[in-house]
């Protein structure tokens, strides 16, 4: 087996049957972070306050692991809306990640790896957009659904 797994008692975690990081070498993977409060058993209704306790599980975690915010090279969210990503913008640039450009947009983004001390010039990053699964849409004949989480 590889690499130490971390755990943070979250429901989901047991549910799932998954770890909320994975820690090997130098590197922390951490997956399926939410706003979840485990405590008050529910999500916060406001989309700004389930980002703050995302962020704040995952600081968590990364301290756990030996780690900080600071240290991420890659973050990938998912909002129900374009709205909502420009609501929880300032809570991901309050992460002051070294190098990293939020104002690009919530289909990509940008990471200058010289600023953690890495010789690669830069990392670029992108989720995909309406395109590819209208294309696979097409090809099955079901488009109801597509362009629905823009």
């Amino acid at each position: 087996m590889i690499g130490e797994r971390i755990t943070t008692g979250s429901p989901f975690e047991a549910m799932a049957g998954y770890s909320r990081a994975v820690v090997d070498g130098d590197l922390v993977y951490i997956s399926g972070t939410t706003g979840y409060d485990s405590k008050k058993k529910c999500y916060p209704a406001d989309v700004k306050d389930q980002a703050v306790l995302a962020f704040s599980i995952i600081e968590a975690v990364l301290h756990e692991a030996g780690s900080k915010l600071e240290n991420m090279i890659r973050i990938r969210v998912y909002v129900a809306s374009r709205e909502e990503f420009e609501e929880i913008k300032p809570i991901i640039k309050e992460t002051k990640v070294p190098g990293a450009n939020i104002d690009i947009g919530g289909f990509g983004g940008l990471f200058d790896i010289m600023q953690l001390g890495f010789n690669d010039p830069l990392l670029v990053s992108s989720t995909d957009g309406v395109g590819t699964k209208l294309l696979l849409a097409i090809e099955i004949n079901n488009v109801s659904g597509v362009g629905i989480d823009l």
